[in-house]
């Protein structure tokens, strides 16, 4: 098989719209922590770290990417752009890159 600058292209762009909507959830977290900050009078709550850091993200990511897979499954560019491995490679190349950059941030 031959890789072409358009299957390039459109690993990249996969890559760029991957990262968008794995954002949402992250900013939606984020928001959370702000909003018991100011709640809290300084202190996120609840102040268990297993519940702020372990099971609140993981409702919020559970919720969104169950969402995001029943709302999706039904369209038919989606189904089409599920079975392309161009969008795959994507998803791959922005985690590499995503776990690349925080290992240089714990690392350096």
């Amino acid at each position: 098989m031959k890789i072409t600058l358009r299957d390039i292209a459109l690993v990249v762009f996969f890559a760029f719209l991957i990262m968008i909507w794995e954002m949402i959830p992250i900013l939606l977290f984020a928001g959370y922590l702000m909003l018991s900050t100011i709640i809290g009078g300084g202190h996120p709550r609840p102040n268990h770290v297993l519940f702020l850091f372990g099971l609140i993200p993981c409702v919020i990511f559970g919720i969104y990417g169950a969402a995001t897979y029943f709302l999706f499954r039904r369209a038919a560019i989606f189904r089409k752009v599920f079975r392309d491995w161009r969008f795959y490679a994507g998803g791959g190349l922005l985690h590499v890159l995503w776990i690349v950059s925080v290992l240089l941030v714990l690392l350096w």
